[in-house]
């Protein structure tokens, strides 16, 4: 018989969409920065901000990771990659806000 596990497990014939969704994947951070890489920009310096104050993990994307062995081109489209959606995280969480403002 496998460990026992103190999380509830969902029912077979749940009806409840959030004990049947799937949890992303965090990326575990590193503790090695390349020094090439340019200083976050205060929009994302907000984002993580708020994942201190309200407990998400703040390497959830708030800081690019090196990948040792990773050529440079694959490295420069994933760096491409990641600061796109930063950009994105941070432009929904400030019409978001407005948003609230309004409501």
């Amino acid at each position: 018989m496998g460990r026992a596990s103190s999380a509830p497990r969902p029912r077979a014939n749940s009806s409840d969409p959030f004990q049947n969704r799937q949890e992303p994947e965090v990326p575990k951070t590193s503790s090695t920065a390349s020094s090439n890489i340019r200083k976050a920009n205060s929009s994302t310096n907000i984002v993580d901000d708020l994942s201190a104050i309200f407990g998400a993990a703040p390497s959830s994307g708030g800081e690019f990771q090196e990948v040792e062995g990773e050529t440079e081109e694959r490295r420069r489209a994933r760096l491409e990659r990641h600061q796109r959606t930063q950009e994105r995280t941070a432009k929904a969480l400030a019409e978001k806000n407005e948003r609230d403002l309004h409501a």
